[in-house]
């Protein structure tokens, strides 16, 4: 799983010289705490945003199955099957088979197997959850907007004294891309 923001272009973007070959724990430390920064401002532009930067398998609660049912992940992988399941009133869990997803839309639908349809929600003990593959394929595929939002959260991080004027830029790169609703 690659970060959209690799090590070097945040260091390039904190004009920070690597430490160099004579001192290789010193630049893995150097490497590390960015790398932890572009980790912490990735997780921050998708809680801004509501969109997975990153490929990964990602599982969401919901408290009742419609049709069709607004899945709160976005975007899809090409080709990604859901797998539905929920514990039942007698404590079994159950997996629903053949559940489809239409993930060209935000939010992205999902939709009850033809034939079978959703469990009637008398059978259903608590929420249903959806796990499904998720995240831009490549960190080509991020936005421009999105990894200049990530650059600066890195910067407000590295400089706490800049940490707010970073907040506020990376919400106001972010903000075409935010989560509908609340």
């Amino acid at each position: 799983m690659a970060d959209p923001v690799t090590v070097a272009e945040a260091m390039f973007h904190l004009r920070i010289e690597p430490i160099g070959d004579d001192d290789p724990d010193a630049q893995a430390a150097q490497e590390s705490a960015i790398a932890r920064h572009v980790a912490t401002a990735t997780g921050r532009v998708e809680a801004l945003t509501g969109l997975t930067l990153t490929p990964r398998a990602v599982t969401v609660a919901i408290d009742r199955l419609a049709h069709p049912t607004r899945l709160r992940v976005w975007p899809i992988a090409a080709g990604a099957q859901p797998t539905v399941s929920y514990r039942d009133v007698d404590g079994t869990d159950r997996t629903v088979a053949g559940a489809t997803v239409r993930a060209d839309v935000r939010p992205a639908m999902l939709y009850a197997p033809a034939n079978d349809g959703w469990p009637s929600a008398g059978s259903i003990e608590g929420d249903v959850s959806v796990t499904i593959a998720a995240g831009y394929a490549t960190p080509a595929a991020v936005p421009a907007e999105l990894k200049s939002a990530i650059l600066v959260l890195v910067e407000g991080l590295y400089d706490a004294a800049k940490m707010e004027a970073a907040e506020k830029a990376a919400v106001s790169l972010a903000r075409r891309y935010r989560r509908w609703g609340r």
